[in-house]
């Protein structure tokens, strides 16, 4: 039951002395840092709103959670279901929120609390030693709240005799992450607390870059082909009638079309506009350029032999 309609004024107080940041600008993260898109993951905060603990139904409190959660319009985006992390003597804490196993949970600061509702050793919500990562201290407008929790929980189950909807049930602190955020001391409940809301699981959305059309996936592949023509086109100017380097003193009768067809196009090393492409073939195909090279000194030795007999 809920029996404050108007925020604590603490978080003001706190807001005004600057004890957390995050808090001064009153910002949420709703999508945790880190996580890939698809990872799942869940929130939790505590309400600014106080509530007594009269009612025995779990349903009433996650009502109250539900309806915190959705008065902020980034949360209410979300679409989720929002649960309180409280035990009637009917329902326990763990049953109620579901333990979701492998999901992590953060606040609303973005900070990890659990690395899901389970009860792992040192990490789940409700592992012992009964720890969590992080204090729960930020509510649903982003503001920090340090005061008493109604949780009715020890160890996520109900504390018989203490759970919510008995006379006196057992309360959390939200400025501690040891076992007192959950378990401190008890209180009748008629007392005004806080609750804990945690939020069913949540998908990190994909990115936001549009995946092409196929319109554009049309066009550039149309590009694509224009470049690949201009290039062959730009590649076989000039080239030699086939066969024309067959002729003269080539001793491994390497061909002037093996010559031109090297690699990334044309290659006419030995034949006119060689110089250009020598320094590719030699970074792409250092042996082959080697080879080349050796064939085109003995071819001009062979001519200027020639020619030294001809003058002769």
């Amino acid at each position: 039951m809920r029996t404050s309609v108007f925020k604590n004024t603490s978080v003001l107080v706190l807001a005004l002395v600057g004890i957390a940041s995050r808090s001064n600008a009153n910002t949420i993260v709703t999508v945790p840092p880190g996580l890939s898109p698809g990872s799942p993951y869940r929130l939790v905060f505590v309400t600014a709103d106080t509530y007594t603990a009269e009612s025995s139904n779990i349903a009433d409190y996650n009502n109250d959670v539900n309806t915190e959660a959705n008065g902020v319009a980034a949360l209410e985006a979300l679409g989720a279901t929002w649960l309180d992390i409280g035990s009637t003597e009917a329902v326990n804490a763990i049953d109620n929120v579901g333990i979701d196993s492998g999901v992590p949970i953060y606040d609303l600061g973005g900070d990890l609390i659990a690395s899901d509702a389970g009860t792992e050793v040192g990490s789940g919500l409700f592992g012992f030693p009964y720890d969590i990562l992080a204090p729960i201290q930020f509510n649903e407008d982003g503001g920090v709240m340090l005061g008493n929790v109604w949780t009715g929980s020890l160890d996520g189950r109900a504390y018989t005799g203490y759970a919510l909807g008995d006379g006196d049930a057992i309360f959390g602190v939200s400025s501690v992450s040891t076992f007192g955020w959950m378990t401190n001391s008890a209180d009748p409940y008629t007392t005004d607390m806080s609750l804990y809301g945690i939020s069913g699981v949540l998908t990190v959305p994909e990115s936001a870059t549009p995946e092409p059309s196929s319109m554009g996936l049309a066009i550039g592949g149309m590009a694509l082909m224009v470049i690949a023509r201009h290039r062959r086109r730009r590649a076989t100017n000039g080239l030699p009638a086939a066969g024309a380097c067959d002729a003269g003193p080539w001793q491994s009768g390497v061909s002037c079309e093996t010559l031109v067809c090297v690699t990334w196009g044309l290659v006419r090393l030995g034949c006119p506009g060689a110089r250009q492409h020598n320094l590719r073939l030699h970074r792409r195909q250092p042996d082959l350029h080697g080879t080349l090279h050796r064939h085109l000194h003995d071819r001009r030795l062979r001519r200027i032999g020639r020619n030294e007999r001809g003058i002769q």
